[in-house]
């Protein structure tokens, strides 16, 4: 899996982001504000395993609403935009919205895009999970296939992580009407 995940990382490189670390399940790229981490979820199969591609960032010390929350992002449409959706509550909400956020939703296909927010550890945890970018093993019969990111979309989810970043809870020059809907303080 180290030389696919090696191979994932190459879009973002040649978009001009570096590699910090380099680890067998793991790659961590400097992002800006804060680094970016290339792992792969693993779903099992009878005989086979999809590995899907996750680009990660995770935000520490900022404010949040006082229960775990996780929301979702949606497009439906290009006259639509972009919606955020609360996982498990199914309530709307308004979430962070920005010119990056809105390129990402409508040019690159998506399995999921998540912010979760843990208030034991104070954390927001951002993941966007592009359909390019997986690996698939078939066991019998032997397939191995592998997809991976254009530089165009790796570019677009390095300013949408960033964007998403930024846009978090306590700026008072950000949009933070996400938070107040689901209950937290602002």
């Amino acid at each position: 899996m180290a030389r696919s995940l090696a191979a994932q990382a190459m879009p973002f490189q040649q978009h001009g982001t570096r590699v910090s670390v380099r680890q067998p399940t793991r790659i961590e790229l400097e992002g800006s504000p804060h680094p970016i981490v290339l792992r792969y979820r693993t779903q099992r199969l009878l005989l086979a395993r999809i590995h899907q591609l996750q680009v990660c960032v995770t935000v520490t010390g900022e404010t949040g609403p006082s229960e775990p929350c996780t929301m979702e992002l949606s497009h439906r449409g290009k006259e639509n935009g972009p919606n955020w959706t609360c996982r498990g509550g199914g309530t709307a909400v308004n979430g962070p919205t920005g010119v990056a956020i809105e390129a990402l939703a409508r040019t690159v296909d998506l399995v999921s895009c998540t912010a979760d927010w843990s208030p034991a550890t104070g954390q927001w945890h951002f993941c966007i999970e592009p359909y390019a970018g997986s690996h698939l093993r078939v066991y019998f019969p032997p397939i191995t296939y592998t997809t991976s990111l254009d530089p165009r979309e790796a570019g677009v989810i390095s300013g949408a992580l960033a964007e998403l970043s930024t846009m978090l809870p306590g700026r008072k020059d950000k949009r933070t009407t996400h938070l107040e809907s689901a209950g937290g303080t602002v």
